[in-house]
């Protein structure tokens, strides 16, 4: 963040919810960046009256709601979005994202406010020919929702539609050992580093004053316990990238994928639809957690479908190094031929 323009970083976590502005039209819920930047360029969309817009939303979605989703609101974005609108008149708007209002999650801490917790692919056609390894571990090895391994059988055959060639049944030597025991537990030595180096007022600087205040969410009393229990202190950790057991993983995963002719592989994301709020003991099934953390390889995910209950899915799409485009591409394709995205319902209701 430290590169980016005092724009960007002051208006990630957008802004003042006690401000107004006459609704526009509807198509603003789903502008794309391509779509914000087209409407400065031709007047037809200021930043401020844009900031002004999503505002409204916080403060009739989320905040009358009682979702607050927004952890934190930043003062000056407003502000901000104004001088943003002033550089482009004057000639001096530059960056692809100049103006562009943006959201950060809480975990990345953000120049100026509190922390709590680009490539273009348009090739519609990039999934012709391509070669894809289908996962089959994700499906036949381990526990799936039958509405997620439906959607993923879905997804597969959305592909052929596209032009990919399947290879099914692709497998890894050694997977199921491979993927054990590879986190490397620095996260009380990471929070308790990052709690010492606030310097505003905070109640506490450890992870065990956390824990013995109180202040915390009652559903992850347990994990936050077990992370002073059983977390590691001072841990040495090595390079992920250069460490011997991760070069072997990245180079057997590289080494199946070419000997298969593929050029990406495919799995469910996750194997099961989300869980509730406070719901520690339901089944999980995070793959996106095995390879790509611990090689390096690229991955993406895109929306595949929903269940009955409308929990959406996501596909994953990996690939061998440096191939960050090719996979965009893909997921570009896929996403343009299912649709599968759509605007969420926030429709005011009573929640309970």
């Amino acid at each position: 963040m430290r590169n980016t323009s005092r724009f960007i970083q002051r208006l990630c976590v957008v802004l003042l919810p006690w401000l107004s502005v006459a609704a526009p039209a509807q198509d603003w819920q789903e502008l794309s960046i391509a779509d914000i930047m087209r409407g400065y360029q031709s007047g037809e969309i200021s930043s401020e009256a844009l900031t002004r817009y999503y505002l409204q939303r916080i403060q009739t979605l989320d905040q009358q709601t009682g979702v607050n989703a927004m952890v934190t609101l930043n003062p000056d974005a407003l502000a901000d979005a104004i001088a943003a609108d002033q550089q482009r008149a004057a000639g001096n708007g530059t960056g692809a994202l100049h103006g562009v209002p943006l959201l950060i999650k809480d975990n990345i801490d953000v120049k100026g406010l509190p922390t709590t917790g680009g490539s273009l692919a348009l090739n519609t056609d990039a999934l012709q020919g391509a070669r894809i390894g289908v996962m089959r571990y994700y499906t036949q090895e381990v526990s799936i929702d039958p509405a997620v391994l439906a959607l993923f059988e879905q997804a597969l055959e959305d592909l052929r539609a596209q032009g990919a060639v399947l290879v099914e049944n692709f497998a890894i030597a050694g997977f199921e050992e491979l993927i054990q025991n590879n986190w490397c537990d620095t996260f009380q030595d990471d929070v308790n580093l990052y709690l010492s180096q606030q310097t505003h007022a905070f109640a506490s600087t450890s992870i065990a004053q956390v824990e013995a205040s109180g202040l915390f969410l009652p559903s992850l009393g347990s994990d936050l316990k077990d992370s002073i229990d059983n977390g590691r202190s001072n841990t040495q950790c090595p390079d992920l990238f250069e460490h011997e057991r991760n070069i072997h993983f990245r180079e057997t995963v590289l080494s199946a994928m070419q000997d298969s002719g593929v050029d990406a592989l495919v799995y469910p994301t996750w194997s099961h639809p989300a869980r509730l709020i406070g719901d520690n003991n339901g089944p999980t099934g995070d793959n996106s957690q095995h390879i790509a953390p611990h090689t390096g390889l690229p991955a993406i995910t895109v929306p595949m479908g929903y269940n009955a209950d409308g929990l959406p899915s996501g596909l994953s799409l990996l690939g061998p190094l440096y191939s960050e485009a090719q996979l965009i591409g893909f997921a570009y394709s896929y996403e343009q031929a299912t649709k599968h995205r759509r605007a969420p319902d926030l429709s005011i209701r009573k929640w309970e």
